[in-house]
């Protein structure tokens, strides 16, 4: 079969930040199981997301030749200027959702998004979400039937991940790393984390924080962290060039944060249990589904720093806790591999009623 993937995001994982990865992941997957898929990226290098995203769909339909594929999937507002829409919209973000928990410029530029990712999604024949949470985000906010919507979660390629653990080998030594990856967005909290730091390293002395991730948070972050006096103890590293390099940042940790008020999925998390790390996070949107409580993760209430502080000091303390969770993390991550989260896609695009 001859897929059609229409994509404006970024290319590059490092400023995408997990969407890229999970859009070439399900490339990489469909072709595996002998499919061909064409990615249609936009032809030009712009410094704005938003910008590039609104050329790249003016242009699409001088480009597209629907005659050409089997099928035709746009990934969130991709192909909503389409004479015919995509047979499959695939959501990787509820932008209708996502606006609620930022301000400013970010909450104006999702509410602009949202109306021409619900206009998508209310085109297509089949739109896919990867949780139950977005799910129920994206059937409110789109006004969109239960025939027509259904969850593929995102997937992980599990080989790299096997590769440099087993070289790495277990960590040792000190002092205790936790490491927190993703854009800066008032949404990833990432805030609270630092807040939370004087309260954990009072409990485990000398514990570092290391923030991978750029985005339009970075620099308050890094005030905030001078403020707390963390000084060396928080090491903001902005964007990493290469997915190995983030890698080894995970398996140089002890445990992972990100205690997100919102999340649609969290590909992040998926990347601390390939790394054997035990998970603290909120108990927030999708995080739940993904980094099950107990199994691979300590939650907490969203917004409360104390808790948040207090798991983590827990974990840093206990390290049976660490090593069991670590565990049922990795036996849990098996479920995300490309070949079964491909033909899972293929299943429900195939269920695909009437388009517009």
């Amino acid at each position: 079969m001859r897929i059609a993937f229409l994509d404006s995001w970024h290319e590059e994982t490092a400023r995408g930040s997990g969407t890229a990865a999970g859009i070439a992941g399900l490339a990489r997957g469909l072709e595996a199981l002998g499919h061909e898929v064409a990615r249609l990226r936009p032809r030009w290098r712009l410094p704005g997301l938003t910008l590039r995203r609104l050329l790249y769909n003016a242009e699409l339909p001088l480009r597209l030749d629907p005659r050409a594929f089997d099928l035709i999937v746009g990934f969130d507002l991709d192909g909503f200027l389409l004479p015919r829409a995509p047979d499959v919209v695939c959501l990787k973000g509820v932008a209708a959702e996502e606006m609620a928990f930022e301000a400013g410029w970010p909450r104006l530029r999702l509410g602009f998004l949202a109306r021409l990712e619900g206009r998508n999604a209310r085109r297509a024949r089949r739109v896919l979400v990867p949780s139950g949470h977005s799910l129920r985000a994206a059937s409110g906010a789109y006004s969109l039937p239960a025939g027509q919507i259904a969850v593929v979660p995102e997937g992980i390629d599990l080989a790299p991940w096997d590769a440099l653990r087993a070289a790495h080998g277990p960590r040792r030594g000190a002092p205790p790393v936790i490491l927190s990856v993703a854009r800066q967005y008032a949404r990833k909290n990432t805030a609270a984390l630092l807040e939370a730091m004087p309260a954990v390293r009072a409990e485990a002395p000398g514990a570092l924080l290391r923030v991978v991730g750029g985005g339009p948070m970075l620099r308050a972050l890094e005030r905030r962290a001078a403020e707390l006096g963390l000084g060396g103890a928080a090491a903001f590293l902005g964007e990493l060039p290469r997915d190995e390099d983030v890698r080894r940042e995970y398996l140089a940790a002890d445990v992972f944060c990100l205690p997100s008020l919102q999340e649609g999925f969290g590909i992040v998390f998926l990347e601390a249990m390939a790394a054997g790390l035990p998970i603290v996070a909120a108990r927030a949107g999708a995080v739940p589904e993904v980094a099950a409580e107990g199994e691979a993760a300590l939650l907490v209430p969203p917004g409360d720093t104390a808790a948040l502080a207090g798991a983590l000091a827990r974990l840093l303390r206990d390290t049976g806790l660490r090593a069991r969770l670590g565990e049922g993390g990795r036996r849990r991550v098996r479920r995300y591999g490309w070949p079964e989260v491909a033909r899972r896609f293929l299943e429900e695009a195939g269920r695909a009623g009437p388009g517009s």
